[in-house]
């Protein structure tokens, strides 16, 4: 794909009458329908020109876009061409306030589209990974003396953009009267993906062409001068070094000669200053350049200023790659996040969950820790300037722990009186954590530290052009070392690599050091920035600053069992002739059945073609060939289950064999004039057999999942299967697609109400809370607006408070919950579900310090309690008096239309009726006490009727209290012996399944059909007070959810079917009434309802491959 977007590029590609390149937009062949993304222009268009206002910079945009209309960068879209099909790219400013010249600049987003459409950058080739090029001009730039950087003014802009793409290009803007004015871009722009690759490309065919032409003597510019600079060019960044200052500065005014005969104007220019103090450092592919110094650092300010409220997997990716670092130097600290995002995989976290509290600690330890990095310095240049060849020597070293492996290249220079050592490039991985076939050893960790060390190796001699130069690879793994000096096979793993080492470090030297000795034991295991910078590690070994005879030695001891592990093993053909023969080895490859007969079809066809070679047939199977196939087939299973015809199971029958040897039956139909497989039918063993498991399984998916009946007699126009109906009912019962249309919810035991709703409390101590409506409420001016009712409820005595709320955010309800709150008195308890403003409200709450506010006074938090997710009955209380106030309104409202006031009104007619109801039973006989009323507890039992109130003295207060005392009590038993007393637990008869962690199961919803539900697996089970499972955790394909029980529908599945599949009790069954049958044992699909091997009698596990079949052990021939 890179080779052809790059050949699109040099088909299209022209220079116009200003010298400007003129470029194609390098789109994907048959690319979607690409919208206009008018609307979200716009609508981003009016946001960008509010915060540009907002922020005073709505000038400086507007100057900047006349400056590129008067520079034809951009040209306003005529009239007639509105119309015309286009595309529209929203832009929004970014401000850096440290440049002097464009403070404020726009930024265009090629990755915006419409719901279902593509973006313009999913219709562009984006061209080869420039990220790969980093490393080679950073060694371009750190080979000699002077370090030279520059940059091109305005890079993106000098290239023109071909009239036929422009309309694709367009884009929106407000002028200072407020009308929307049309433009597009006759440039490169910035914000789209092929954009950098286009100006990449434009460059580097310019110099190849100024370069052909210096060969051909039409230009003067030198040769070697032309080749440095286009090894020089990241994207529109320049960057080389040079021997002096004088052919610096010859390299800067040939560099600008040449570039500007294209309109690249060169810019910029910074050299090494050693002994001129410089203000700030110069970013250089990321990092500081410090000229006075001439060293190289990290450059901090985008990871140090970053807000970490919560540390997620997220947050941790985002900070580890914040960390830029082309060059390695600072691997050890760079692994120790990404060691972190490892362990947060095995803990299937999605990418906003909180990760684990030790998680957390460590990570943010790292980002404490990572302001040390400030301090370390490496120089720039690697001082090899006047040394030869046979001076200079690469040293290369590996290292490998249980988590990571390690790859460190040095360069050694002796000079005259000093020798000098420079870290040239590191890298640091983390183990795989894939499951294989055979264990990630630590030997095996090495072996991938070694690969990645010959590969760095090789880059890095590549890049400095260190072609001749001597190369020394170290490790302190014996086993590697003998894997790579040994030529002998190995295990495939070991084996390619080796094979990759030993091409890639061909001509060089492989040594073992001590494992103390080896630089490169700190980044393979990770270390603090604080420790890193202590260390200095970057500056090598204190031993390589030596003479050779001082460098430290060891006596390798290898390991031969270690070292014979990984090796291949040889196979050997037996002469002996085996004493059993595998019936059943046809139908072990594959799990459908037209594939079983297709294979027995296609080895008949090699048969055939190896004995008829002048009459080869290379067409597809024909129906003959299927049908042989077929017979073949049926013979083999009759083979390997009956004993012929005189058979026990067939005594019933009437059973003969045909010419081709296939056991059919002589049936009462046998006389008519019909198809022969229906008068006389192979006869076949029960679906406890994998082969017909698999005929009865494909002819039910056939014939659209059909049920018992409509199998069974597809079955019997061909085949007798004994036990017909009973085994054709167990294949239907297994197919998974039914039992996904099929499967029942799960039920649960009935609840009794918890402690907190029926015990002694105050009235609106326990609440409920949820939201109705929305009602459309008339304003003053004629026009209607939507408000909601919010209800409370007492969770005990049933009495209800209404609040009306004009929206259903956290604050409203946090308004409506103050005003409850000041008239009914502070809850303890709140139950509702779990919607966003409730959920917003009790974080809201969480946030506040409770230890200071218990200091100073008694208010104590208030504790919430939501209801499952999807499960609206576990509210019940509330619901259903939710549905009492609707039903109120519908009859009081009707189809009128009423105001905030009125409305309010009405609300407050409907809580004193709603208080009103009875409770308990209303009697017909006047002596009877009045029925309870959530009211008599609201109003503080005025309401009972108790006349004898009225008789005690105004002057005695004490026995009026202790009258009073004992009226609540009496209310409060009345509540007790009526109410509570009467409330029944009614018992759900249905038959109740049990699930258990790893079922797989159907999350059902009331808001899409069942084809659309997910399919998940229960992977934590929650249980009440009193021990009743009623809420689950489930993993689907898009995350974890919770649900209630009654929200599940099992499949059958579960972990100990998917071992060993639902047909294992039939196989047993079948293997103890046809002891001849050879077990056998297959495990293609790890969920399948029964597969088609046998299970192994023995408790030993046979082995398998990766791919789940049978591996067969080879007999040798004993010599």
């Amino acid at each position: 794909m890179d080779l052809a977007t790059q050949k699109h590029f040099e088909d299209t590609v022209s220079v116009n009458k200003d010298g400007r390149f003129v470029v194609h937009l390098p789109w994907i062949s048959d690319h979607p329908a690409l919208p206009s993304n008018y609307g979200i222009a716009l609508k981003r268009l009016h946001s960008t020109v509010r915060r540009l206002k907002n922020e005073g910079y709505y000038e400086a945009y507007q100057r900047i876009f006349d400056e590129w209309q008067q520079d034809e960068i951009i040209e306003e879209v005529p009239s007639k061409e509105a119309d015309f099909p286009s595309h529209y790219l929203p832009h929004r400013h970014v401000v850096k306030l440290s440049s002097s010249t464009t403070p404020v600049r726009p930024v265009f987003d090629g990755s915006a589209h419409e719901v279902g459409a593509p973006s313009l950058n999913q219709c562009l080739q984006k061209g080869p990974n420039l990220i790969e090029k980093i490393p080679t001009v950073l060694a371009q730039f750190r080979k000699k003396k002077i370090g030279v950087v520059g940059d091109i003014k305005r890079a993106f802009l000098q290239i023109v953009i071909c009239r036929n793409d422009r309309n694709s290009l367009r884009f929106l803007w407000l002028d200072e009267s407020g009308n929307v004015k049309i433009y597009r871009h006759c440039r490169v722009v910035f914000g789209v993906s092929p954009s950098p690759f286009l100006l990449e490309a434009a460059i580097k065919l310019h110099l190849d062409k100024t370069l052909a032409s210096c060969r051909k003597g039409e230009k003067h510019w030198p040769l070697a001068l032309v080749e440095q600079l286009s090894h020089s060019f990241y994207v529109d960044n320049c960057m080389t070094s040079c021997d002096d200052e004088s052919i610096a500065q010859s390299f800067i005014d040939a560099a600008s000669e040449i570039l500007m005969e294209r309109q690249f104007e060169l810019r910029g220019w910074e050299l090494t200053s050693p002994g001129i103090p410089t203000l700030s450092s110069t970013n250089v592919l990321g990092l500081a350049w410090n000229r006075n110094e001439d060293t190289l650092s990290i450059n901090l300010e985008s990871l140090t200023s970053m807000v970490i409220e919560k540390v997620t997997k997220k947050t941790m990716l985002s900070s580890a790659h914040r960390l830029f670092d082309p060059v390695g130097v600072t691997s050890p600290v760079a692994l120790i996040p990404k060691l972190l995002i490892q362990q947060t995989w095995k803990l299937h976290l999605t990418w906003e969950e909180e990760v684990p509290e030790d998680i957390g600690l460590q990570f943010r330890a790292w980002v404490k820790d990572i302001i040390h990095l400030s301090d370390l310095k490496i120089p720039r240049w690697i001082s090899t300037t006047g040394a030869r060849n046979e001076n200079c020597s690469l040293r290369v070293f590996s290292d490998a722990c249980q988590t990571s492996y390690a790859a460190v290249v040095f360069l050694r220079v002796e000079l005259d009186d000093q020798v000098n050592v420079q870290l040239l490039a590191a890298k640091a991985r983390v183990a795989p954590i894939g499951v294989s076939a055979k264990k990630m050893t630590i030997p095996r960790l090495e072996l991938l530290g070694a690969s990645i060390a010959a590969r760095l190796c090789q880059s890095v001699a590549q890049d400095f052009g260190f072609d001749n130069v001597k190369t020394t690879f170290y490790t302190d793994a014996s086993t590697v070392l003998a894997w790579i000096i040994r030529h002998e096979i190995w295990d495939t793993f070991v084996n390619n690599r080796v094979q990759e080492i030993r091409d890639l470090t061909e001509g060089c030297e492989w040594q073992h050091i001590p494992g103390v000795e080896n630089p490169a034991d700190m980044p393979s295991r990770g270390a603090s920035a604080k420790k890193l910078v202590q260390s200095q590690w970057w500056e090598g070994p204190t031993w390589l600053r030596l003479p050779p005879e001082h460098w430290p030695r060891s006596d390798v001891e290898f390991n031969e069992n270690e070292i014979q592990l990984e090796k291949k093993k040889s196979v050997v053909s037996s002469m002996l002739c085996a004493t059993t023969t595998d019936q059943g080895w046809f139908y072990r490859y594959f799990s459908q059945y037209t594939k079983i007969i297709r294979l027995l079809g296609w080895i008949f066809r090699f048969k055939n073609n190896t004995l008829k070679k002048e009459y080869r047939n290379h067409q597809d199977l024909t129906k003959e060939e299927f049908e042989a196939a077929e017979n073949i087939a049926l013979r083999l299973v009759q083979e390997e289950v009956f004993e012929g015809i005189s058979d026990s199971k067939l005594a019933s029958l009437l059973p003969f064999k045909d010419e081709e040897g296939v056991i059919r039956l002589r049936t009462k139909v046998s006389h008519r004039n019909d198809i022969h497989d229906f008068c006389y039918p192979a006869v076949l063993p029960s679906t406890a057999h994998p082969f017909v498991y698999r005929l009865v399984m494909h002819i039910h998916s056939d014939n659209c999942h059909a049920g018992t009946q409509l199998v069974l007699s597809t079955l019997r126009q061909r085949f007798w299967i004994l036990g017909g109906r009973r085994s054709v009912r167990k294949v239907v019962n297994d197919c998974k697609r039914c039992k996904r249309h099929s499967a029942k919810r799960v039920e649960t035991e009935p609840s009794p109400l918890p402690e907190n709703r029926v015990r002694n409390a105050k009235v609106f101590e326990i609440v409920g809370v949820d939201l109705a409506g929305p009602l459309y409420l008339r304003n003053d001016d004629g026009s209607s607006k939507k408000h909601w009712i919010c209800l409370f409820t007492c969770g005990v005595y049933r009495a209800v408070h209404l609040e009306l709320i004009s929206s259903q955010s956290t604050d409203s309800f946090l308004l409506a919950l103050r005003r409850f709150t000041n008239r009914r008195g502070r809850p303890q308890i709140i139950y509702s579900d779990q919607g966003t403003n409730f959920v917003g409200a009790d974080n809201a709450f969480k946030s506040l310090d409770w230890n200071i506010i218990c200091q100073y006074s008694t208010v104590r938090r208030i504790e919430w309690r939501f209801n499952p997710p999807s499960a609206p009955w576990w509210g019940g209380f509330w619901e259903r008096l939710i549905g009492v106030l609707k039903n109120l309104l519908k009859k009081v409202l009707g189809r009128s239309s009423v105001c905030y006031e009125e409305m309010l009104t009405i609300l407050c007619d409907c809580e004193g009726v709603i208080n009103s109801r009875p409770l308990t039973y209303l009697s017909q006989d006047a002596t009877d006490l009045a029925p309870l009323t959530p009211s008599m507890f609201l109003n503080d039992v005025d309401e009972v009727g108790t006349a004898d109130m009225d008789l005690i003295e105004s002057t005695d207060l004490r026995k009026r209290h202790e009258y009073r005392q004992k009226l609540k009590q009496a209310l409060c038993q009345r509540f007790r012996n009526e109410y509570l007393g009467q409330l029944k637990l009614f018992a759900n008869r249905s038959k109740r399944q049990n699930l258990s962690v790893g079922d797989m199961v159907l999350v059902g919803s009331d808001n899409s059909k069942r084809l659309d539900w997910p399919l998940g697996r229960v992977t934590d089970l929650i249980a009440g007070t009193d021990g009743h499972v009623r809420v689950a955790r489930i993993r689907t394909a898009h995350g974890a959810l919770v649900r209630p029980l009654q929200r599940l529908f099992p499949l059958e599945l579960d972990v100990k079917i998917c071992d060993e599949g639902v047909g294992a009790q039939l196989r047993n069954s079948f293997l103890h009434s046809s002891p001849e049958v050879e077990p056998m044992d297959l495990d293609e699909e790890p969920c399948s309802a029964l597969e088609t091997a046998y299970p192994e009698p023995s408790s030993k596990s046979p082995a398998v491959s990766r791919s789940g079949r049978l591996v067969k052990k080879p007999e040798k021939l004993d010599l």
